[in-house]
C-alpha cells in the first residue's frame, strides 16, 4: 500500500492489511490505456454504457448493494477507494474525499474534518447549499436507522453500521462518529458508493430517496433526459468541488437486457464500455476479431458464487445430506468447463488470499464415495430429491451452466437435482421468505469481508437466506467486527470460514476470470476492486 501523510497509524495498518489480503488474487492491469499528460486531455464528450435493467431505486438504505453502481455518479463519500495508473486493481487504498482528513483515537471513535467549500448540486430543493457536518450526521443516522431516523422502517444498510451510538457536530467542519463497541469495518464501509452523503431535504420529497437522488458528486441525474426502460442520463455537475473535473459532460446508461444486443452495440461503437456477468473469454475473443482496437481488461473476480442451502427444512437440515452434496462438487471440472481453465477454488466466508490453495482443497474435499455413505447413513440410500432455483439470465448463462454441471455431478451420489427457472423478483422474494432449498448468488467482496460474513452467516441478519442459526458462527462474526487489529481479524476470518466448511452450512464455488472491454478512445479509465460502480471522474474521450 502507498502511505498517505494524512492517515493515522491505525488506518495505515488496517488499510495496508486489507490490501495485502487481496493483493495477488488477480493479474496486474495490462492495457494499452496509458495515462495521458494534462495538456492532451480533451474535456467534454458523452460516455455511453449498457445496463440490463433500470435501477431498482436510489435509496441506499434499502438497496445498499444494488444501488451502489449508479450512486457513485451523483454522490460523494467521506472517503473513497483510490484509483489510477499507479494503483493495481486489487489494491484497497483509501484516500480523502469529502473529508480531507480523519483520525481514530480509538476503535469506537472516528473524527472527520470536511473539505471546505463543497456544495451540493444546484438542484431544488437543495439549491447548491454548502455541505455541513449535519448532512454527515443525517446520512449515517438514516442508513443505520438511529437518531432522527430511528422511527423509519428497518433497512438492510443498518447492519453495516451496527452499534452506531451517536454523531457529534462540534463545529462547522467536523463530524465525530461514536460506536458502542469497537467497529473495525467502518472506514472501509463508508468508502463504498452506497455510503454517499445525502441531503436531508430530499427525504421530504414525494418518493424520497427511492425516486430522487441529489448530491455533491461529479454527475447528477437528469430526469428530463432519462426514460425508464430505455436510458438513464447523468450530466456534469458544474459546481463539483474538484476543480476542472469531471472531464466527461454526460454519462448515459442504455437499458439493453439482451447480451447479444449489447455486444453488437459495442462492436458498432454505439456504446463505449461493456461489462456484464457472462462476458466470457470466447465472447471477448469474438468481439476483438471484429473490433481489434478494443481494450480488454481481465481479472480474477472475488465473486465466489455463493451456494445458499436452506438448512431450516428437510432434508438440508441434516448435516449429512449437506455434506454429501458438497462432497460431490468438483470445482476443477467446473473451472475447466466454464472458466476456460482459469480460476481458483472459493471458500464460503473467505476471499482470495485468505487461505493457500492447498488449505482450500483440504477444507473442500471431493469424495463421491464418502458422499454415498453419508446419504445412506441419513436414510437416503435410494437417493433424495432436491430443487435448485435460479433467476433465468439475471446472472448470465454461466450460472445456468454451473447448475447443470452440479446437477450431473451430484447425480452420481444419488442426489436428484431439479432446476427451477423463476422470475428474478420471485427468486428474491423466495430467498427472503425461506421458500427454497438451493440457490446460487454471485457474492462479491464489498470493501470489507464483514459485509459477506455478517450478511450470510449471522443469525439475525436479513440476508441470512440459508436460515443458519449457530452460536459459534455468531460469536466469530461479532468478534471480527470488534477487533481493530487486522492480523487478529484475519485469524478470526480464517476460523469462521473453517467453521462454515466443517458444519457444511454453505459453500462457494470458484473465482473465475472476468472481463471488461472499452473503446480505445476512452482514456484514463482504471477499474478498481474497491468500486462497485465505474471510477470515471478523471476519464475522458479521445475522439
Amino acid at each position: 500500500m502507498r502511505r498517505r501523510p494524512r492517515l493515522t497509524r491505525r488506518h495505515l495498518v488496517a488499510t495496508a492489511g486489507a490490501a495485502a489480503l487481496v493483493a495477488g488474487c488477480a493479474p496486474d492491469r495490462k492495457t494499452s490505456n496509458a495515462p495521458a499528460t494534462t495538456d492532451k486531455i480533451k474535456p467534454g464528450g458523452k460516455f455511453t454504457q449498457t445496463a440490463k435493467a433500470d435501477p431498482p431505486g436510489f435509496d441506499p438504505s434499502t438497496r445498499f448493494v444494488t444501488t451502489a453502481q449508479v450512486l457513485g455518479y451523483p454522490l460523494d463519500r467521506l472517503l473513497a477507494w483510490k484509483t489510477g495508473p499507479d494503483v493495481k486493481y486489487t489494491d484497497f487504498v483509501i484516500e480523502p474525499s469529502l473529508a480531507d482528513r480523519w483520525e481514530t483515537p480509538d476503535a469506537q471513535t472516528y473524527t472527520f474534518h470536511l473539505r471546505p467549500g463543497v456544495r451540493f448540486a444546484n438542484i431544488a430543493p437543495v439549491n447548491g447549499r454548502e455541505l455541513t457536518p449535519a448532512d454527515v450526521k443525517w446520512t449515517l443516522e438514516f442508513l443505520s436507522r438511529t437518531g432522527a431516523a430511528s422511527g423509519l422502517k428497518p433497512a438492510p444498510a443498518a447492519a453495516m453500521l451496527e452499534g452506531l451510538e451517536h454523531v457529534e457536530t462540534p463545529d462547522a467542519s467536523t463530524a465525530v462518529v461514536h460506536f458502542k463497541e469497537p467497529f473495525a469495518p467502518f472506514v472501509n464501509t463508508i468508502a463504498l458508493e452506497y455510503s454517499g452523503i445525502l441531503p436531508p431535504e430530499v427525504a421530504g420529497l414525494d418518493g424520497g430517496y427511492e425516486r430522487h437522488v441529489i448530491g455533491t458528486g461529479p454527475w447528477q441525474l437528469d430526469p428530463a433526459s432519462s426514460q425508464p426502460g430505455l436510458r438513464w442520463v447523468y450530466k456534469k455537475n458544474p459546481t463539483y468541488f474538484r476543480q476542472g473535473l469531471p472531464y466527461l459532460d454526460q454519462i448515459t446508461q442504455l437499458i439493453i437486457p439482451d447480451d447479444a444486443t449489447a455486444n453488437a452495440a459495442f462492436q458498432t461503437r454505439q456504446v463505449d464500455y461493456l461489462d456484464y456477468t457472462g462476458l466470457t473469454g470466447d465472447l471477448v475473443a469474438q468481439i476483438k476479431r471484429s473490433l481489434p482496437g478494443a481494450v480488454v481488461f481481465s481479472y480474477l473476480s472475488t465473486e465466489g458464487k455463493h451456494l445458499y442451502m436452506n438448512v431450516s427444512r428437510p432434508p438440508l437440515n441434516d448435516e449429512r445430506v449437506r455434506r454429501a452434496f458438497l462432497l460431490s462438487i468438483d470445482r476443477d471440472a467446473m473451472i475447466k468447463a466454464l472458466s476456460g481453465g482459469k480460476g481458483e477454488w472459493a471458500v464460503a466466508g473467505g476471499m482470495p488470499g485468505l487461505f493457500t490453495p492447498d488449505e482450500v482443497r483440504q477444507m473442500l474435499p471431493v469424495d463421491p464415495a464418502q458422499a454415498k455413505q453419508l446419504m445412506s447413513a441419513a436414510g437416503y440410500a435410494n437417493g433424495v430429491d432436491l430443487t435448485a432455483m435460479y433467476p433465468g439470465q439475471k446472472y448470465g448463462q454461466e450460472l445456468v451452466d454451473q447448475w447443470q454441471l452440479i446437477q450431473a455431478q451430484v447425480k452420481k451420489t444419488g442426489i436428484n437435482l431439479t432446476l427451477q427457472n423463476v422470475d428474478p423478483t420471485e427468486e428474491s422474494n423466495r430467498k427472503r421468505t425461506g421458500d427454497f432449498q438451493l440457490e446460487i448468488t454471485p457474492k462479491m467482496l464489498e470493501g470489507d469481508l464483514d459485509e459477506t460474513v455478517y450478511t450470510v452467516f449471522y443469525s439475525k441478519s436479513a440476508g441470512n437466506y440459508g436460515r443458519i442459526n449457530n452460536a459459534a458462527l455468531d460469536q466469530l462474526v461479532l468478534a471480527q467486527r470488534h477487533e481493530p487489529d487486522l492480523s487478529k481479524r484475519r485469524d478470526i476470518w480464517r476460523r469462521l470460514a473453517q467453521a462454515v466448511a466443517e458444519g457444511a452450512w454453505s459453500t462457494a464455488l470458484y473465482y473465475s476470470t472476468h472481463y471488461q472491454l472499452w473503446q480505445p478512445y476512452l482514456r484514463d479509465y482504471y477499474p478498481s476492486l474497491g468500486h462497485r460502480g465505474w471510477p470515471l471522474t478523471q476519464s475522458w474521450l479521445d475522439a
